[in-house]
């Protein structure tokens, strides 16, 4: 195993996606398929930016587009995210506001000693939202 080597999964529902994926494997999860991507973990926000830019013409926005996306928080994540030893996960679910991380108790002590993050600890009985 690499140590930052990890997948990427991407609701293959996402409007404007390119056709060259239709090919890449897929994770099939009771109510959706997503699409799955090999990469280092630290690569996250590069392809969380370039799925974001497949929505949208290069020639109407330019190649700028990407950066003034990044900049005003404009960017579609993968839905799914995990290292290679699957030592934590990251998932986002399409239809709902909150985006979930399990881990290790020091990794969740971590991410909530941030100040520059919104997080809290939740249970199996925390009721998380919709989309409206």
């Amino acid at each position: 195993m690499t140590p930052d080597a990890g997948w990427f999964a991407l609701w293959e529902g996402h409007p404007g996606l390119p056709t060259r994926w239709d090919a890449l494997a897929r994770l099939q999860l009771p109510e959706r398929a997503y699409l799955l991507f090999r990469a280092s973990v630290a690569k996250v926000v590069e392809l969380a930016v370039e799925t974001e830019y497949l929505g949208h013409s290069h020639e109407a926005h330019g190649h700028d587009y990407a950066e003034a996306g990044r900049a005003a928080g404009r960017v579609r994540s993968p839905n799914l995210w995990w290292p290679d030893a699957r030592s934590w996960v990251v998932g986002t679910d399409i239809d709902g506001d909150d985006t979930l991380i399990a881990g290790s108790n020091a990794a969740v002590e971590a991410i909530l000693a941030r100040p520059d993050l919104v997080a809290r600890t939740v249970t199996a009985e925390d009721q998380l939202t919709e989309r409206t």
